[in-house]
């Protein structure tokens, strides 16, 4: 989802393993001041995460590091054509 208001620092949300861990990762951007570095919040209601979880970080990589530590691996046999 990216259809939030121009003023708002949310700019895009997006639900990770749907029906499974369903984990919502939101990217918030200059929530005080521009320049800042990019903050993602976390959230699964408080099943694997601790409620309120936001990390700081220009990469992608440590979000996908963390949701691995907790378990959260791709599955996409979920996706797959089935004949």
């Amino acid at each position: 989802m990216n259809k939030y208001a121009i003023e708002d620092p949310r700019k895009w949300t997006v639900l990770v393993n749907p029906s499974i861990e369903s984990v919502y990762i939101t990217c918030i951007v200059n929530r005080e001041e521009l320049g800042q570095i990019p903050e993602f919040e976390i959230s699964d209601g408080g099943m694997r995460f601790q409620k309120n979880l936001t990390i700081k970080t220009s990469s992608m990589e440590v979000i996908i590091n963390h949701l691995s530590r907790k378990g959260i691996v791709a599955d996409n046999s979920l996706y797959l054509k089935k004949d």
